[in-house]
């Protein structure tokens, strides 16, 4: 069945909410359309990203996917709709104990339009508001990686005014083909309710599957690096759509809240989302900042078309040094994570 949910629907059951919201929601701000011949794209045959030329917003989706697995091909890993699209990025902003809050491209006192634009196998979006300089930076992963069939999505803050300390919020709108909630393996738990999770919450990746028992489609996010050191953000959540879209940083988790469920008692829909939030820290004058992540698939782009099971592992990309460059930081023990994956009919 093909999914009607357009985001005046789903904005509906967060009026209440979005009541309070009002005071920081630019007077014009308009989520990211669904692609369209003005749109920007990226596709290496197994993912594909579009970034709209409007506002900078986003949407992922699968070409090929996985290439051993053909249930996931041409497949949403974001929900779009044809009216707008509802994954958006946000900003807090702290100078002299004041705390300002701007969603990526919307308008506000002194900001500017979005600037998007294609280059070196990248997509580009630029926008500044309160002196700051934002871009919006999407790129394939590089063929032979092991995140390849991911986007490297980053964010990075150049300061033009006085010393701020500046937070990002990423909102992923979870959609997995044509269903829009997902089922979320965080840490090694099923997780089908809200709850926040702290830095040390999962190991540099986690994942969301449409169904627990029998799954069909997977997205991965998986952290970055920058500078060979691993960016993880300080506090991750995931939650219903309509409560995190009805605040622009912050938001309180309903543990009692099922975001799987059609007839959670609050929402009456089934509809998930997760927030990666990130500290860019004290950004000084002239300074900047970067926050990034990837998400999207493992391509098992050289994997053999008969292999009955993939094997994907996950590591730091290189183990941090402490401050006074004498010790790896937690005296080097790092995590490996492993997904094993069985496509043969036999157990």
């Amino acid at each position: 069945m093909k999914k009607i949910k357009s985001f005046r629907k789903k904005i509906l059951s967060a009026v209440l909410s979005l009541t309070m919201l009002a005071a920081t929601l630019p007077t014009n701000f308009t989520f990211a359309k669904e692609d369209n011949e003005s749109d920007l794209k990226l596709d290496n045959g197994y993912i594909t990203a579009v970034v709209s030329k409007d506002n900078g917003g986003f949407m992922i989706r699968t070409a090929e996917g996985d290439k051993i697995s053909k249930s996931d091909d041409n497949k949403d890993l974001l929900f779009h709709s044809d009216l707008d699209d509802t994954s958006f990025t946000s900003f807090q902003v702290t100078r002299n104990g004041d705390t300002k809050e701007y969603i990526f491209g919307g308008e506000y006192e002194g900001s500017s339009d979005v600037t998007v634009s294609q280059a070196n196998n990248e997509l580009t979006a630029v926008w500044s508001v309160d002196n700051i300089v934002f871009t919006q930076t999407l790129k394939l992963v590089n063929s032979g990686s092991d995140e390849h069939g991911m986007v490297y999505i980053s964010y990075q803050a150049e300061n033009q005014g006085e010393p701020a300390d500046i937070k990002a919020r990423v909102l992923l709108d979870t959609a997995l083909g044509q269903q829009d909630y997902a089922y979320y393996r965080i840490g090694g738990d099923t997780v089908g309710a809200e709850r926040t999770f702290g830095s040390d919450g999962y190991d540099k990746t986690f994942y969301a599957y449409d169904d627990p028992f029998a799954p069909q489609i997977v997205a991965y996010i998986v952290n970055a690096s920058i500078a060979d050191a691993e960016c993880k953000p300080y506090q991750m959540k995931v939650a219903h759509w309509s409560n995190l879209a009805s605040t622009v940083v912050d938001q309180e988790t309903d543990s009692d809240l099922t975001f799987t469920n059609p007839n959670n008692r609050k929402h009456l829909t089934a509809d998930s989302a997760t927030a990666l939030y990130y500290d860019l820290g004290n950004v000084a004058q002239g300074a900047e900042s970067m926050a990034a992540f990837n998400y999207g698939v493992f391509s098992h782009e050289n994997v053999d078309a008969g292999t009955q099971a993939t094997f994907d592992v996950t590591a730091p990309d290189a183990l941090e040094l402490t401050e006074d460059m004498t010790a790896y930081k937690d005296n080097g023990v790092f995590s490996v994570v492993s997904n094993v994956k069985n496509i043969s009919d036999k157990t």
